[in-house]
């Protein structure tokens, strides 16, 4: 019979350091895919995972039995990446601010994500309506601001 997250945790708690690798084995997909989707940067996604479970790891104490842990771990994902997303764009255009506070950088990038026609062209194009419907989702959810995207990421995760 397969062990259940708390009993994994507790453990975890009593020092048995295999177990926690379980945790890490049975979630890291889902911290992966959330940190992927919200960075939309494969090496980003790893370090985010990697983040992720480091924090839980030392934060495992904290763990209340009564909550679910998945919602628990992707709560600690969302935040690791909306704090490592924060930290990657300052880092990397802030050297570009000018005195006004203008970043010439920031206002001449391209924007990449999909227009509306671009978005309609592939409803058209999708194979049947659940593929529209897929896209159209997909467009909606990235458009959003980050915490708001998680918050659609978190419920999805909530799901499965």
């Amino acid at each position: 019979m397969e062990q259940t997250d708390a009993e994994i945790i507790q453990a975890t708690i009593d020092g048995d350091t295999g177990a926690f690798s379980v945790l890490v084995e049975r979630y890291s997909r889902d911290v992966y895919g959330f940190a992927f989707f919200m960075a939309k940067d494969k090496s980003d996604a790893e370090d985010i995972t990697q983040e992720t479970f480091v924090k839980v790891w030392k934060n495992v104490k904290k763990f209340k039995p009564e909550q679910r842990f998945k919602s628990w771990l992707l709560t600690i994902a969302r935040n690791t990446t909306i704090d490592y997303i924060r930290k990657r764009r300052h880092a990397v255009f802030s050297d570009f601010d000018d005195e006004e506070g203008s970043n010439v950088i920031v206002e001449t990038l391209a924007d990449e994500e999909r227009l509306a026609d671009e978005v309609a062209e592939l409803a058209e194009s999708a194979e049947d309506t659940t593929d529209a419907v897929k896209n159209c989702r997909i467009f909606i959810v990235q458009s959003l601001p980050c915490d708001m995207k998680a918050v659609c990421l978190l419920k999805k995760y909530q799901k499965s």
